[in-house]
């Protein structure tokens, strides 16, 4: 297991952008009454939001960081670290960090990368930046991560095991470096007994999923790997006041928090609104969870986890976002 420890950095924002249109899964022709209600009750997703055909990914990741560069009143020229993690370019090269460091033109000396990763994603991202702002002498080097799918465009249409799942959508969050002493504590980890849970079939040109699968290894290992965080992070379980995990669904969320011995009252969710947004559910939830209430204060456990088998955990003390916006695009 990769547990790791640091210090030195702090979330400052984040955008979320969704396409505007919302799907009803009651409303979809080949599934029967019956299935629709079964789906809805077990899974807990009854909305989601699909790209228009002319949409691409790309834009709203410009959105986003035009967004959010203004609310932080940052310029584009200070970004020191563009990640985007995604499985959904519209193109394979050049890179989507690439394309937006150029629309933006932003200094020589950003460090720019695709990561091909999911629903972990966004965990994995946050770490990589992380130790990369690291390296710089500056004490406030600023970075970005872009995080998200448009997960229709590889699900086969009228496929009930994925189209009533998944949401299109994105993230961008601003990381700073910081003086603070507050430390961070990851565990990454990857489970090769479910690499094809959730696979890309070549001959169909879309996504398989084995909900199963994707369950039982949900269930079995991601409860699993937040008890050994929370030990190596040297903490209790009830100091954690918000468990922030991947939309994934809800009998698989509600599942974990029994494992954990933990009341569903401290896992915000967004899945009945919003579906399975890929790697930008972690903060889409974030959003709505500290745009619904007043804390300013909290520590927080976010977990994503998903294809690969893969599973990425993060417990830290945060204040509320400086700016935190849901955009429908």
């Amino acid at each position: 297991m990769a547990l790791l420890r640091s210090k030195g950095i702090q979330i400052q924002g984040s955008v979320v952008v969704l396409p505007q249109e919302s799907f009803d899964n009651f409303d979809l022709d080949y599934m029967s009454q019956d299935d629709k209600a079964h789906f809805v009750k077990h899974t807990g997703i009854r909305y989601r939001r699909n790209a228009s055909s002319n949409d691409r990914i790309e834009a709203y990741f410009e959105k986003g960081i035009s967004e959010l560069l203004n609310g932080l009143q940052w310029e584009a020229k200070e970004i020191q670290v563009l990640i985007c993690v995604s499985q959904t370019p519209s193109t394979p090269f050049p890179s989507m960090a690439n394309q937006l460091h150029a629309n933006w033109e932003m200094s020589s000396s950003c460090i720019c990368f695709d990561v091909n990763l999911g629903c972990s994603g966004f965990v994995y991202g946050l770490q990589m930046i992380h130790q990369l702002l690291h390296g710089f002498a500056e004490t406030d080097t600023k970075g970005l991560l872009c995080c998200g799918d448009f997960s229709s465009r590889i699900i086969q249409k009228n496929d009930a095991a994925t189209e009533p799942i998944f949401s299109d959508g994105i993230s961008v969050t601003a990381i700073q470096k910081s003086t603070s002493e507050s430390e961070l504590f990851y565990h990454l980890e990857s489970f090769a007994s479910g690499v094809d849970s959730i696979r890309f079939d070549p001959e169909k040109g879309a996504m398989e999923l084995n909900g199963i699968d994707v369950f039982q290894h949900s269930v079995q290992y991601v409860p699993k790997n937040l008890t050994a965080l929370i030990e190596f992070a040297q903490t209790k379980i009830e100091s954690i006041d918000f468990f922030i995990l991947h939309q994934a669904n809800q009998l698989i969320n509600q599942s974990i928090a029994k494992k954990l011995q933990c009341t569903i009252e401290h896992f915000p969710s967004s899945i009945e609104q919003y579906g399975n947004t890929s790697s930008a559910s972690i903060p889409l939830t974030l959003i709505l969870h500290q745009n619904e209430t007043s804390i300013r204060q909290a520590t927080y456990c976010f977990c994503g986890f998903g294809v690969g088998f893969s599973i990425g955990s993060l417990i830290l003390q945060m204040p509320q976002l400086k700016y935190a916006k849901l955009i429908e695009f």
